[in-house]
C-alpha cells in the first residue's frame, strides 16, 4: 500500500490570510483565538475544514456562523486549486494527488469521485459519482461505465474519502475496488489507481491488495 503526506498545503502565510478573514466577523484578537483553539483541537487546518458545521460549533467561540464562513472558505480555496488544472495535459501522480486533496477539502461525507483520463493519460474531468453519510458511499458501477463512456475516458482514478476515518482502506473498499476493475476491464476501461483520502493525507489501493486474500476477507 501506497501511503503519502503530501505537504501541508496551507501554510503559515494562509494561517494569517484566514485569521484577517475570521477577523471581519471576529475582530483581530477573537480570530487568533478561534484559529489558535481549532487547531488545537482538529491539528490541522484540512482537518478542520473536514468537519461539519455541527462539529466546528463545539469549539468554544464558534457560532453557526463562524462555522459556515469556515466552510466557505474551505471551498474558495479548494477551487482555486482545481481551476489550475487544465484539461488535455498529463500531470504527474503526485500533481493528481494535490488535485484528488482539494476535490475532498471541506467535505464532511463520505464522496466518490472519479478522474478520468484519455488513452495517453492526459485529465479528461473530475466526476462527482455519489455522496453518503458520514460512514459509507456506494460506488455505482453503471454511473461510472455510462460516464466513461459518455467521455470517451479508457482510464480512471477512483477516490473517495473518509472524513472521520483513517486514509488505509477498509476490506469493503478493496472489495468494491476488485469489483469494479474487473468490470470496467470487461469493456477495455482501465482502473489506475483508487485513492483513499482522510485528514489531508492520501492512501492508495495497490493491484495486489485485490486479490490478497488477508484484505479480501
Amino acid at each position: 500500500m501506497s501511503n503519502t503526506r503530501l505537504p501541508e498545503m496551507l501554510t503559515l502565510d494562509v494561517r494569517s490570510a484566514f485569521e484577517k478573514t475570521l477577523a471581519f466577523h471576529l475582530g483581530d484578537e477573537k480570530s487568533h483565538e478561534c484559529v489558535s483553539r481549532l487547531l488545537d483541537r482538529y491539528g490541522s487546518f484540512s482537518t478542520v475544514f473536514s468537519r461539519s458545521e455541527e462539529e466546528i460549533c463545539r469549539v468554544g467561540g464558534v457560532n453557526m456562523n463562524t462555522a459556515l464562513l469556515i466552510k466557505l472558505m474551505a471551498y474558495i480555496h479548494a477551487r482555486r486549486v482545481v481551476e489550475r488544472f487544465d484539461t488535455k495535459k498529463v500531470y504527474t501522480e503526485l500533481e493528481l494527488r494535490e488535485f484528488v486533496l482539494a476535490l475532498f477539502l471541506g467535505s464532511s461525507v463520505e464522496t466518490v469521485y472519479a478522474i478520468l483520463l484519455d488513452d495517453s493519460g492526459r485529465l479528461i474531468s473530475a466526476e462527482h459519482i455519489s455522496e453518503g453519510t458520514v460512514n459509507s458511499s456506494d460506488i455505482i458501477p453503471r454511473r461510472i461505465l455510462e460516464i466513461a463512456k459518455k467521455k470517451k475516458s479508457r482510464r480512471i482514478i477512483l477516490a473517495h474519502n473518509h472524513p472521520t476515518g483513517s486514509k488505509t482502506p477498509s476490506k469493503d473498499d478493496i472489495m468494491t475496488t476488485g469489483r469494479l476493475f474487473t468490470l470496467l476491464a470487461s469493456v477495455g476501461v482501465k482502473l489506475v489507481s483508487h485513492y483513499v483520502v482522510a485528514d489531508g493525507e492520501i492512501g492508495r489501493i495497490e493491484t495486489d491488495m485485490l486479490y490478497d486474500p488477508d484484505y479480501r476477507g
